[in-house]
C-alpha cells in the first residue's frame, strides 16, 4: 500500500479553515466585506468575549433566495466570478467562495437571510461542518450571519487565541478600517453591552474620520487628489508633518476600497516626508489608490491583505511625487502653546485645558483663574487637578493614539449654525478650548471636505518682510511680521537652508554628490561588522560623496569627500552616512539625501553663537526661498509662533 492517501472531507476543510480563519478579526474581515459586496449601507457588528464567544453581523444588504443561502456555504460556491478569466480583474471585496464554509468548519454558524422580495427569510445552521436542515422565519431584508464558539472543535488552536480584550481590539481595527475606507456606510460596533464605535454613514470623509481616529486630527489633515494619465487617481488624506506616531499602525491604504499592506506605497510616502519628521517617527495617512482592476492581483495572499501591482515601482513614484507636492503647499510655523494638554469636559459642556503634569500646580491654578474671568467655565465645574490624562472625544483605540505634541491648531468651521453648545467667539481659538463635538452631533452640518487652516496661511516668502528683533541665549532669533512674533531655531533654520543649496550646487548630472580630493587622507578603523558593511556599500558611498580605500585590516581611507564640507568632520559624515547604510538604506535618493542632511547640519551656524543683526536678517532672506519646509532636514521645526491675539489673551487683556 502507497504512503500518498487522499484525506477526507472533514481534514481538507479544517485545512482551509486554517488558512481563512486565524482569529476573531479573521471572520469579522470576510463577513463585513460580504456586506459590503451585498451594497449594505448599515451593518451591526455584536462582540461576545473578544468574539471568541460570539460574533453577529447584521447588514441591509440584498439579502439572500433560499436556494442562494444553501449553496453560500458550499466551498468554492461564490456569487462574484465565474471563471478563471475573472480573477484578472476583480472588482469586489470578497470572491473565492471560502469565508463561509472555513467558518463553519470550526465554529457554529448560523445565516439568516430575506430578499426584500421574498416574504420569508431562510436560516441555514451549520456546527462544526455538521448541517442542519433549512428554516423558514421572520426577518427583515438583509443578512444576519452569527458565529458561536468559535474553534470549539479544535481546541489546540482556541489555546492560542490571545485575551478578549486583544481579540476584540483586532476586530476593531478592522471594523474602524473599513468604516474609513467606505463613509457612505454607517458601522457600529457593540462589546458586551456598550456601543464602543459609530461611523456616522453619511457619506462625508472628515467626518468619517472624526469617529475613527478623533476630531482633533482634522486640523493636521492636508487633502490630496491627483491622476495619472495611465487612468491611476491618488486621494484622501496626508497628516501634516506635525501629526506624526511611533509606529506605523495609522498608516492606511485602500486600494480599489480594499484595505492593504503595501510596502512600496508606504515607504514612497514616508520618502515624500523626508526631512520633515523626527527620527524614529512615521507619517500619518488615509489614501485611496484607484487602480485598473486588471492591473491588480487580489489573490496573491490567503487573507487579501497583501496585493500585487502592475508596474509598482511606477505607481510608488507617483505617489511619492503627489504627497511631495501636497506637503510643499502647506502652510508653515506651529503655534507656541501647542503641547497637546489632558482635557476634562466640564458641566457646562466647556473642554477644559488641563496641564501635562501634575507638579504644574502654579500654572494650573493660573489657567484656572484664567477660565473663571473669561467666564468659560464655573469654579464648580473645574475638575482638581489630573491624577490621570481622560479619554477626549469619540474614537476608538484612543489608547493608542498619541499626542502630537508640536501642533495644536483651531478646530474645522461649520458653515451653517453649530450644534448647541458649540463655543464661538473669543473662546473657539483652539481645541483645548473647545468642546467635544461627536459624530451624531454633526449629522446635518456640513463639513468641508479639506480640512481648514487655524491660523493665516503662511508662504516661505513672508519671511521676507520679518523684521528680526534679536536673539535669546543666542540660539533662538526673534522676529516680528503682520501681528506675530516669531520664534527661529538658528541652527536648524540655517541647516535648512543649506541643505537646499547643496541639493541644488553639488548633485551633478549623474546624480552623484559632488566630491573633492583631501590633500591629507583621513583613517578611519571600524569594527569587522561596520567594516564589511562599508565594504559592501562602497557604491553608495560613493553616490554620497565618500570616495574610500582600503588601508589593511579593518582601516579605510577617506580619499575624498564632498564639496563644502567644513575640515575635521570628514570621519563624522563617514561614520553618519554608514549608520544609515547599516540599518538596511539602499535607496540612492535616499542615501544622497542622508548625506546631504549631515553635511548641511555639520556646517551650519551653531546654537550659542552670536548673530549680528544683518546676519539674522540675511538668515530670514535664506528661508524666504524655501517653500513648504518648516523643519531641518533631520525632522525638527525651526518656526514657532506667537499670535498677538494669544498673547493678549495670555495677559488677560481686553
Amino acid at each position: 500500500m502507497g504512503v500518498i492517501q487522499r484525506l477526507d472531507a472533514h481534514t481538507v476543510n479544517q485545512i482551509a479553515a486554517g488558512e481563512v480563519v486565524e482569529r476573531p478579526a479573521s471572520i469579522v474581515k470576510e463577513l463585513l466585506e460580504n456586506a459590503l459586496d451585498a451594497g449594505a449601507n448599515r451593518i451591526d457588528v455584536t462582540l461576545a468575549e473578544g468574539g471568541k464567544k460570539l460574533i453577529r453581523i447584521v447588514d441591509n444588504g440584498c439579502g439572500m433566495a433560499v436556494d442562494d443561502a444553501e449553496l453560500c456555504v458550499e466551498r468554492h460556491a461564490t456569487s462574484k466570478i465565474r471563471r478563471a478569466e475573472d480573477l484578472q480583474a476583480i472588482q469586489t471585496l470578497g470572491f473565492r467562495g471560502e469565508a463561509l464554509p472555513s467558518i463553519a468548519a470550526v465554529a457554529r454558524l448560523t445565516i439568516t437571510t430575506r430578499r426584500s422580495i421574498d416574504s420569508q427569510a431562510a436560516r441555514v445552521r451549520i456546527d462544526g461542518g455538521e448541517r442542519h436542515p433549512t428554516e423558514a422565519v421572520g426577518a427583515p431584508p438583509g443578512t444576519t450571519v452569527q458565529v458561536e464558539d468559535l474553534f470549539f472543535n479544535t481546541p489546540a488552536r482556541r489555546k492560542f487565541l490571545r485575551s478578549s480584550t486583544a481579540e476584540g481590539s483586532a476586530c476593531a481595527e478592522v471594523i474602524w478600517r473599513l468604516a474609513a475606507a467606505h463613509p457612505h456606510v454607517a458601522f457600529s460596533l457593540t462589546q458586551g453591552k456598550q456601543i464602543s464605535f459609530r461611523s456616522p454613514g453619511n457619506n462625508k470623509t472628515l467626518e468619517t474620520l472624526s469617529a475613527v481616529f478623533g476630531r482633533e486630527i482634522l486640523p493636521f489633515l492636508l487633502p490630496l487628489t491627483s491622476a495619472s494619465p495611465e487612468g491611476w487617481t491618488l486621494k484622501g488624506f496626508v497628516g501634516n508633518p506635525s501629526l506624526h506616531r511611533s509606529n506605523r499602525n495609522h498608516q492606511n491604504w485602500f486600494v480599489n476600497q480594499r484595505w492593504i499592506r503595501c510596502r512600496s506605497l508606504s515607504q514612497a510616502v514616508e520618502e515624500a516626508y523626508q526631512g520633515m519628521l523626527p527620527g524614529g517617527r512615521f507619517p500619518f495617512f488615509v489614501l485611496h489608490l484607484e487602480l485598473p482592476p486588471e492591473t491588480v492581483d487580489v489573490n496573491s495572499h490567503p487573507t487579501k491583505q497583501e496585493i500585487k501591482i502592475d508596474r509598482e515601482r511606477d505607481v510608488a513614484d507617483f505617489t511619492r511625487q503627489a504627497v511631495a507636492q501636497t506637503l510643499r503647499a502647506r502652510s508653515l510655523s506651529r503655534s507656541l502653546w501647542s503641547g497637546a494638554p489632558e482635557r476634562e469636559q466640564g458641566n457646562t459642556g466647556t473642554t477644559v485645558s488641563l496641564p501635562e503634569k501634575k507638579e504644574d500646580g502654579e500654572r494650573w491654578n493660573q489657567d484656572r483663574l484664567l477660565l473663571v474671568r473669561e467666564r468659560a467655565a464655573s469654579p464648580s465645574s473645574l475638575p482638581e487637578q489630573p491624577e490621570q490624562p481622560l479619554e477626549y472625544g469619540a474614537r476608538l483605540d484612543s489608547g493608542n493614539m498619541e499626542s502630537t505634541g508640536s501642533l495644536h491648531q483651531s478646530p474645522p468651521k461649520w458653515p451653517k449654525e453649530p450644534p448647541k453648545g458649540y463655543v464661538t467667539g473669543d473662546h473657539a481659538g483652539s481645541l483645548a478650548d473647545s468642546p467635544i463635538v461627536t459624530p451624531d452631533e454633526c449629522r446635518g452640518y456640513e463639513m468641508p471636505e479639506a480640512a481648514p487652516e487655524a491660523v493665516p496661511l503662511l508662504l516661505a516668502r513672508d519671511v521676507a518682510d520679518w523684521i528680526p528683533i534679536g536673539q535669546f541665549r543666542r540660539s533662538y532669533i526673534l522676529a516680528e511680521g503682520d501681528e506675530t512674533l516669531f520664534l527661529i531655531d538658528q541652527h536648524a533654520a540655517h541647516e535648512r537652508v543649506l541643505y537646499h543649496e547643496l541639493k541644488e550646487r553639488y548633485l551633478s548630472e549623474s546624480g552623484e554628490c559632488a566630491s573633492q580630493q583631501l590633500l591629507l587622507p583621513v583613517t578611519v578603523t571600524l569594527p569587522p561588522a561596520e567594516f564589511q558593511g562599508a565594504i559592501e556599500s562602497i557604491a553608495e558611498l560613493r553616490d554620497a560623496g565618500l570616495i574610500l580605500e582600503h588601508f589593511g585590516g579593518n582601516t579605510l581611507l577617506i580619499r575624498a569627500v564632498p564639496v563644502g564640507l567644513p575640515p575635521g568632520e570628514e570621519e563624522g559624515l563617514f561614520r553618519d552616512i554608514l549608520n544609515s547604510l547599516m540599518k538596511g538604506v539602499r535607496d540612492r535618493e535616499v542615501v544622497r539625501g542622508a548625506a546631504l542632511s549631515s553635511l548641511a547640519c555639520r556646517g551650519a551656524v551653531k546654537a550659542g553663537k552670536a548673530m549680528s543683526h544683518a546676519e539674522m536678517s540675511a538668515l530670514l532672506q535664506q528661508l524666504a526661498r524655501l517653500e513648504g519646509v518648516d523643519t531641518c532636514p533631520h525632522g525638527r521645526p525651526y518656526l514657532l509662533r506667537i499670535d498677538r491675539a494669544e498673547l493678549e489673551r495670555r495677559f488677560l487683556r481686553s
